[in-house]
């Protein structure tokens, strides 16, 4: 028999290989430790002489053949062994609980047993953990953390980081501005503050912005660490409670160092954050605030609620003031939401301006500069120019994306491939097929004719941040049409389904489609009829292929060393088609005088 005992984790013990080394176990461990020489496997007998030979005199020895001094000795065996009995293993009992399948097996094999139901043991069988002394409260020297492992052990350790959440979290970094919340002093009434708190290790840095005529200095406010709540007493014994992610929201009080700070506003990565991870922080959480909005309306109607948001939109166009939608909010849930699912309702119901596209005075500048440290000058855009025009037989002035993409990077222009490919995908159209005028593109890039302002040389990254402006982050308009949509689907509102700010009936740069087709010109109003159908544009019909015979144009150095089009260049091809048909042939080629 062997027994082996089976350890939990951070249970003190040491994880020794077995508790009995396999042997046999005796039913009765009283005679556990016998006398030298009772258990022998010979019983040996002095039949006469001393015990120790003498030089003259031997001492003579017999084995008793009878085993007159033996002793009877039982051992387990597996007839003892079923659940519920106790073992009593060298003075140790112990109790049967369960056994695996194999040995129920064998048991059934060789004794016919069946019943094998594990044995509950009672709370007084259960093994008692021993009795761990109380922590002792916090001295005050260093932190609580390392105090506690000085504590426990009385190796000197340092204090067990996660460093795998410090690694993914390092760069998340909540931002908010907040004020002192009722301040005593009229001097702290206009005083601000940017409070950070930072994901990897769940810690709180309050930093103090520059007042002017305060004679307040600016800086660290609270350095960098974790932020108890109040009513922490430690001579008492209690436990210090931490600030947690999902207390960090617009509106809330924090009590940081004795000082009370409301959260007034986040930045828009904040805002961002908290929106991906939305089960860390329910203010957040769209849905969320939705089902507090359907609970605080109750028994308001359907038709009272549009009254409600119709009365502040004059226009009936679906959208409304941000200010009056905050406010009308807050009437009708009876304040039942903070000020951060206020905004996580106006982010979501936002009404966007269009972008603003590309810089492109930005962009020419930056171009311009690089072109001008290599020295690509107008002789090289020339030889791009002549390659494009090779490009162009048909002289409509305009090459499609790939092959002006191609014909730039073979000319070795001196540009970044990113700013290169930014350059070709995002320059305006020519005509309908999508594709670039390149004269106007190379009259772009010709710096000393057409010259730009000097850009200064940065990375690459920072300059699509530049050409690229973002619209702005503020909301104004809120798409309450879509808002109450989903708090009252039951809502048949007459309102347009396609919200529009362009208040025409005209197709506008932010819905170029649906503004035409969702109104009909036979209406006055704003709203289209029940049984209205929707004005959809015509699809265009298959294009078949069409072979087209072009003269080659003349090209001749003009003033400035430009290359320009002959006026005789440019011939209608629907008059290059009946010469074709009179004479039965290809017009003839007149190459006249080509510049190189």
């Amino acid at each position: 028999m062997e027994i082996r005992e089976t350890i939990k984790p951070n249970s003190g013990y040491d994880s020794f290989p077995c508790f009995l080394r396999r042997g046999k176990v005796m039913k009765d461990p009283s005679k556990l430790i016998p006398l030298p020489g009772v258990e022998s496997p010979q019983t040996i007998l002095n039949v006469f002489g001393s015990i120790h030979g003498t030089k003259n005199k031997k001492a003579h020895f017999l084995v008793d053949n009878l085993g007159l001094g033996a002793r009877d000795i039982i051992y387990y065996s597996d007839k003892d062994l079923a659940i519920g009995a106790v073992i009593n293993a060298l003075g140790r009992a112990f109790i049967l609980a369960r056994c695996d399948e194999f040995t129920q097996q064998y048991y059934k094999e060789r004794y016919g047993i069946e019943d094998f139901t594990p044995l509950e043991l009672t709370k007084s069988e259960m093994p008692v953990d021993p009795p761990r002394p109380d922590t002792p409260p916090y001295a005050g020297w260093g932190t609580e953390e390392d105090s506690l492992v000085s504590w426990k052990t009385l190796e000197m350790k340092p204090h067990v980081k996660d460093y795998r959440k410090f690694a993914e979290k390092e760069k998340d970094v909540l931002r908010f501005d907040a004020k002192l919340y009722n301040p005593l002093q009229k001097v702290n009434r206009d005083r601000r503050f940017t409070i950070n708190y930072y994901m990897a290790d769940d810690t709180t840095q309050v930093y103090e912005n520059l007042h002017p005529n305060t004679g307040l200095p600016k800086g660290n406010f609270f350095f960098r660490g974790r932020v108890k709540k109040a009513g922490y007493q430690p001579e008492l014994g209690n436990k210090p409670e931490y600030y947690e992610p999902k207390e960090f929201f617009v509106g809330n009080i924090l009590n940081i160092n004795s000082f009370d700070f409301q959260l007034l506003e986040g930045d828009e990565f904040t805002y961002s954050y908290m929106e991906r991870n939305k089960e860390m922080f329910p203010a957040a959480d769209i849905c969320i605030c939705l089902n507090k909005i359907r609970e605080a309306f109750g028994p308001l109607q359907a038709e009272d609620i549009l009254k409600c948001f119709a009365e502040n939109d004059t226009r009936l166009q679906g959208v409304m003031d941000l200010r009056n939608f905050r406010s009308l909010l807050l009437q009708i849930s009876k304040c039942a939401l903070n000020e951060h699912e206020i905004q996580t309702i106006c982010r979501c119901y936002a009404a966007h301006a269009p972008s603003p596209g590309v810089d492109f005075l930005t962009l020419q500048a930056i171009v311009q500069t690089e072109l001008r440290k290599f020295q690509f000058d107008k002789f090289l855009l020339e030889r791009v120019e002549y390659t494009l025009r090779h490009r162009d037989p048909c002289r409509s002035g305009n090459v499609d994306r790939e092959t002006l993409r191609a014909i730039l990077k073979g000319a070795k222009l001196p540009l970044d491939k990113a700013l290169l490919d930014f350059l070709v995908d995002k320059f305006p159209t020519g005509d309908d097929c999508n594709r670039v005028p390149y004269c106007q593109l190379l009259k772009f890039l010709d710096w000393e004719d057409n010259p730009a302002s000097v850009a200064k040389p940065t990375a690459i990254k920072c300059i699509f941040d530049w050409i690229l402006p973002q619209p702005p982050l503020k909301i104004i308009c809120v798409n309450y049409r879509a808002f109450l949509d989903d708090v009252c689907p039951n809502i048949k509102c007459a309102l347009p389904a396609v919200v529009c700010c362009c208040n025409e009936r005209k197709s506008c740069p932010q819905h170029p489609q649906t503004c035409q087709s969702q109104f009909s010109p036979d209406q006055n109003g704003y709203c289209p009829e029940e049984n209205a159908q929707e004005i959809g544009m015509e699809e265009c019909p298959p294009q078949e292929p069409v072979t087209i015979y072009v003269k080659p144009c003349y090209i001749k150095p003009t003033a400035g060393k430009t290359h320009k089009c002959a006026p005789d260049a440019r011939k209608c091809f629907g008059q290059e088609e009946e010469e074709r048909q009179q004479t039965g042939c290809l017009p003839t080629v007149d190459m006249g005088d080509t510049c190189s």
